[in-house]
């Protein structure tokens, strides 16, 4: 009988355990936990690029706009389009692609630019960001 209760009793334990440790347990649709969004500078054909950071949604890991630096002074003359390269949103997910002409905020002379880019289809799982000056 005894015997019967020490494993009745290690049972409830493990199964109290069980479902404490679940409830502290956190969830996310974002696909690896050790994901970092972003970058932190790179050469892009001519164009240095800083201080990436993209605006994502963290309950469905959905991406809709990105700013950057640059060190380049950019004028309203110049147009700048960035373009992310993931999973469309939906019923049905796919691959696709979304693009954006960014606005600029000119800093002065020396300083670079700042851009913006809203993208209209926010795409999930993000796993390209290609930037193009002209």
């Amino acid at each position: 009988m005894r015997s019967s209760v020490k494993l009745f009793g290690a049972l409830a334990l493990s199964g109290l355990v069980a479902v404490a440790g679940s409830a502290f347990t956190a969830t996310s649709t974002i696909d690896s936990a050790n994901k970092v969004v972003g970058a932190t500078s790179q050469s892009i054909s001519g164009v240095s690029v800083s201080n990436v950071a993209y605006t994502t949604d963290p309950t469905n890991d959905v991406t809709s706009a990105v700013t950057f630096h640059v060190t380049q002074d950019l004028t309203a003359a110049d147009t700048v389009t960035a373009t992310i390269t993931g999973t469309t949103t939906g019923a049905t997910p796919a691959a696709g692609s979304s693009s954006a002409t960014c606005t600029h905020d000119a800093l002065g002379a020396g300083a670079g630019t700042n851009l913006a880019c809203t993208f209209s289809s926010p795409l999930s799982n993000v796993t390209k960001l290609d930037i193009v000056a002209s």
